[in-house]
């Protein structure tokens, strides 16, 4: 009896996962795992930001970042320029009336990107002096940084006794 070396049947191919499952389902599996280490690696860099964040050499566009929308860099615009006296929420918002936000809207929003910036780098961006806010010596370090010729530049004592 001759053995021939050709399969009896052929082998069949197998099936792929997104055949399987639909490939749909298989699409948004597949975001969902990328998002999901993404998140772990948003996690890590902040984790590393936080640790060495006094090694690092904050700017300007690390303050924009947590800024919304153009209302929110104005609210920093307006403090930095204004110094370590502060303003209070009402001034803010006579000053931005043109975007129609209240001394509320200012003193939610200041608290928002204070939030998130505390998430990202576990330092405060604003803080409150009596009813007024200013911007915390670490966010004028941040926001001089950025800009050697910038218009309200400070010098190094204003800069200490902020």
């Amino acid at each position: 009896m001759e053995v021939s070396e050709k399969p009896v049947q052929k082998r069949r191919r197998k099936r792929s996962q997104s055949e399987k499952v639909g490939r749909l389902k298989y699409l948004i599996e597949l975001a969902k795992r990328i998002d999901r280490k993404l998140d772990s690696l948003d996690r890590r860099v902040s984790r590393i930001e936080t640790y060495r964040k006094h090694d690092l050499d904050w700017v300007r566009s690390d303050i924009e970042e947590v800024c919304s929308d153009e209302v929110d860099g104005e609210i920093v615009r307006l403090l930095f320029e204004t110094g370590k006296s502060g303003l209070l929420p009402r001034v803010i918002a006579e000053k931005l009336a043109g975007f129609g936000v209240t001394r509320f809207h200012v003193s939610r929003r200041i608290v928002r990107m204070n939030k998130r910036f505390r998430e990202r780098v576990d330092e405060a961006l604003f803080e409150q002096r009596g009813w007024r806010w200013a911007l915390t010596s670490f966010a004028v370090r941040a926001w001089t940084g950025a800009d050697p010729n910038c218009v309200a530049a400070i010098d190094e004592s204003e800069l200490k006794a902020w």
